[in-house]
């Protein structure tokens, strides 16, 4: 029989542990089938492999992934991860044909997943970098596109009925083509108004008008109302919340069994008013009625009373006596005729 001597020396010349990896933790070993899934380590080459795999003692594998021969390696109660190749040492009709050897490359699971985990970590941080930058960005784009849309949120909400509405550009091209709607909505709605307010001007109508908003400080009112009223009124057309309702409040003092109301003295004027109350606030008309009153009790004294004499005549008299027997249960009476030609 004939054998080629080799020597340790060469064989870790073969086999350098810094191949596996370069932190300590990896390294060669040749090993013996020691059966029942057991190796028997002969050469070991790494300082570290040295300590957890002592020779002549057996080091139980067990098969983790069948594809790529790879083992998980129980000793000294550290476990490792390796891989086995068999060296085909002798031939099938040598006397030992039967014994196996194998190269064994070992090491520890930190560093056969360190590539992997480090990996993971990269791609964590720069996932969760990522997603902060990208929150960050959406935040400060947010706010400067809400920043314009509050402005105009506020713009809106001062608003008040009867203004020219101006709002301010957001430099967003969709909000502002809506803006210049709004705007030009408003422009036509007063306009409208003011044709409206011209009509009534020229056909000589006492008829104004007045609106209140729930939290607003003035009180919106026509030119006519202000003038009918004698009120305060600004270049804008508003009035002094206060000043309004205690006028309002001096003109329901008075009302009067035709549903009209007398306000001021000398002379005394006889006002309609029509009003609605909401929750957003009051609206409504005031109309002049002091000529048509006027007329309409002059024309009741003509009626009623006797144009020599100047006291009721017969129709105004049974009138009155009918209405004071209905309202009262008389015991006693006394009857008075004069007769005012003698």
């Amino acid at each position: 029989m004939a054998g080629v001597e080799i020597s340790q020396d060469y064989l870790y010349r073969l086999l350098p542990e810094e191949e596996l990896s370069d932190d300590g933790c990896s390294g060669y070993a040749i090993v013996g089938d020691g059966g029942g899934g057991s190796v028997e380590p002969l050469i070991v080459q790494g300082a570290m492999l040295r300590q957890v795999l002592p020779y002549g003692e057996s080091l139980q594998l067990r098969l983790e992934n069948k594809a790529t021969d790879s083992y998980a390696i129980f000793a000294g109660g550290t476990r490792l991860s390796g891989h086995l190749e068999q060296l085909p040492l002798y031939n099938r009709n040598t006397p030992f044909a039967g014994t196996h050897w194998y190269v064994m490359g070992v090491t520890g699971e930190a560093s056969l997943t360190r590539y992997s985990d480090n990996l993971t970590k990269i791609l964590t941080t720069a996932m969760s970098v990522s997603l902060l930058i990208g929150i960050a960005f959406a935040m400060l784009m947010g706010f400067f596109f809400s920043k314009p849309l509050k402005a105009l949120e506020a713009q809106i909400h001062s608003f008040r009925p009867g203004d020219r509405l101006r709002l301010t550009p957001t430099g967003i091209l969709e909000i502002d083509a809506l803006s210049q709607a709004v705007e030009q909505l408003n422009e036509d709605v007063l306009n409208s108004v003011l044709k409206t307010d011209k009509i009534i001007d020229m056909v000589n109508l006492d008829i104004g008008s007045f609106e209140y908003r729930t939290g607003d400080e003035t009180v919106k009112v026509s030119a006519t109302l202000a003038a009918m009223l004698q009120l305060p009124r600004s270049e804008e057309g508003y009035v002094d919340k206060t000043v309004f309702a205690d006028c309002l409040h001096r003109i329901k003092e008075k009302p009067t069994e035709d549903h009209l109301y007398a306000f001021g003295s000398n002379p005394v004027k006889w006002l309609k008013l029509e009003d609605v109350t909401t929750d957003s606030g009051e609206f409504g008309i005031v109309m002049d009625a002091t000529r048509d009153e006027l007329a309409r009790i002059a024309l009741k004294r003509d009626r009623d009373f006797d144009s020599l004499t100047g006291i009721y005549n017969r129709f105004a008299f049974q009138r009155v006596m009918t209405q004071l027997f209905a309202e009262r249960d008389f015991t006693h009476a006394a009857f008075i005729m004069c007769d005012l030609d003698n």
